[in-house]
This record gives C-alpha cells, structure tokens and sequence, in this order.
C-alpha cells in the first residue's frame, strides 16, 4: 500500500505530484517534476512528515531516490516524520539495501543520527549475512564487497 500524500491538498502540488511519483515508483514523472522543482518543494513535508525522498526510501525505489539526491538542497537526514526517522532510518528498516548504499554514498549523510526515541537506524541489521562497517572519523559506512549476495 502506498503512502497517499496527505497534506500536499491532493496531486495538484509540485510537491503532491512529486510525492505520488515517489510513491508509486514513477521515476518518469519524478524526474520531470525534478527540473522544475525546488530544494524548498522537494524538501516539504506532508501531514505526517513524510518528504519525497522518504518515500522514495520507504518503498525502495532506487531510481528516483538516486534523482532526488541530485537535487540541489535536498535535506537527506532529514527527521520530519511523526516518529523521527529519517530516509536512510526506513530504508535500513525496509531492508532496501540499494537504497541504502545509495544514501551512505552521499557525502551529507549521518548514517548514526538517532530519531525521536534516540534509536540509530539499524544498518548493521540490514543484511543479516553480512556487516557493516563505520569509520567515525569521516562518518562514513562501507559495505562488504559480498554484501550483493544477501
């Protein structure tokens, strides 16, 4: 079930349209709605705090995650929804591990920010064959080169 985008007054937004797209895995029209949007649309959250990127992340939609983090501005460990979590916090939780390597790929990222309930996204769990390894000094996460087995 996708989530609707509730609190963007329907589809008739750029941010409304945006977060269907997102939601429904429709990278086409994600991306034409990308060259005319603005890191303030892209980042605006719904009713429940859930942003495009979020969505993207929630339902593993690689594609349009991976242009939405081409947008200039984009907030990518942003906390809005009602619980905290942030896009890298559901994808791990999802068990998208695409996505995930993604997100950790971007240099902004802070794959050990907590949520509201002071829990860090379980990355280490992601792949339960496999680990995950931090380097607090960049903050910084690097995947097993045999993590595209799980």
């Amino acid at each position: 079930t996708a989530i609707a985008p509730a609190g963007f007054h329907g589809e008739t937004t750029t941010t409304g349209r945006l977060v269907a797209a997102c939601s429904e895995g429709n990278a086409r029209e994600g991306r034409a709605l990308l060259l005319d949007a603005t890191a303030t649309q892209v980042n605006q959250a719904g009713e429940i705090g859930e942003t495009a990127l979020y969505v993207a992340c929630t339902y593993g939609h690689l594609h349009i995650v991976h242009a939405l983090l081409g947008v200039s501005g984009i907030l990518v460990n942003a906390a809005t929804t009602d619980d905290g979590s942030t896009p890298l916090g559901v994808a791990c939780a999802k068990g998208h591990l695409s996505v995930v390597r993604l997100l950790l790929g971007t240099a902004e990222i802070q794959p050990n920010q907590a949520d509201d309930k002071a829990r860090v996204p379980p990355i280490d769990q992601v792949c339960s064959n496999e680990s995950l390894l931090l380097r607090s000094a960049a903050d910084q996460c690097f995947l097993h080169e045999s993590i595209d087995a799980c």
